[in-house]
């Protein structure tokens, strides 16, 4: 049985994040996107123990004040942003049994190709910094997340950008060893 996911955000919050989205896009389509981006972005930058304590949280109406901040000043935004980056492409792109095709608009001109891997490429570079800064941020008090840096985990070795490499657990976007295994 396939586990169910709880939203980390809601289509109208995402709409107060990024006022750029239009209240013409069905928040059925900003839901699926926030679920997706959850999933495939925002769950392997934290890891799988910090995602799910933090589902658990929101779902529970418990979130505490260190993970509030987390939420607050970066994970909301990149999870907005993940959202509004797979919009574009959901928005602009329709796949056909011909192959993909360009969607038509009678309203407006529809952005060129050149001018949506711009924007794309630009969404990615918010995303890119703040998780970074948010990844700097956990490294700077780590007594706030214990469960996720411990002193015992650090290797002596940096990542190619200079951050601490960990051994297992929370890696802060580092690799993680040969032997690490989801649960």
């Amino acid at each position: 049985m396939a586990r169910s996911y709880y939203a980390l955000m809601t289509a109208d919050e995402v709409k107060d994040t990024i006022p750029e989205i239009s209240d013409a896009i069905p928040n059925e389509l900003i839901n699926d996107n926030v679920k997706i981006s959850q999933q495939m972005k925002i769950r392997p930058i934290l890891g799988y123990s910090f995602y799910e304590e933090l589902e658990t949280q929101i779902s529970a109406s418990t979130v505490s004040t260190n993970n509030q901040y987390i939420l607050d000043e970066y994970l909301y935004m990149v999870l907005s942003l993940n959202v509004q980056k797979r919009l574009t492409m959901t928005q602009s792109f329709q796949l056909e049994n011909n192959g993909l095709r360009t969607k038509l608009s009678d309203v407006s001109d529809l952005a060129q190709t050149t001018d949506l891997s711009y924007y794309r490429s630009d969404l990615q570079n918010d995303i890119d910094f703040l998780t970074n800064e948010m990844i700097k941020y956990i490294e700077t008090v780590p007594e706030n997340y214990p469960q996720y840096i411990t002193r015992t985990d650090v290797r002596d070795d940096t990542d190619s950008e200079g951050r601490r490499r960990y051994n297992y657990g929370f890696s802060l976007g580092a690799v993680q060893n040969d032997n690490w295994k989801l649960r």
